[in-house]
């Protein structure tokens, strides 16, 4: 997110396949081990002027998935 706003982006749709995790952000749901996570994807959701996370399937995203597996 950081690395998006330093680009001058404002307008930004984030896309994971944990859904787990939108729904933590989206509900405003309490998870005590991710609370940093959660309040730091907050704080920089809010430098934004538009943002939003969406679950996507894996299985719809197999470069991004190949991509961020290669780099494990």
């Amino acid at each position: 997110m950081k690395e998006i706003r330093d680009r001058g982006l404002y307008d930004i749709n984030f896309a994971t396949d944990c859904q787990q995790l939108t729904n933590l952000v989206d509900r405003e749901e309490e998870w005590p081990t991710l609370a940093s996570e959660l309040d730091e994807i907050k704080s920089m959701s809010s430098k934004f002027q538009n943002v939003a996370l969406t679950f996507l399937l894996r299985s719809s995203n197999f470069r991004a998935y190949s991509s961020a597996k290669g780099r494990r």
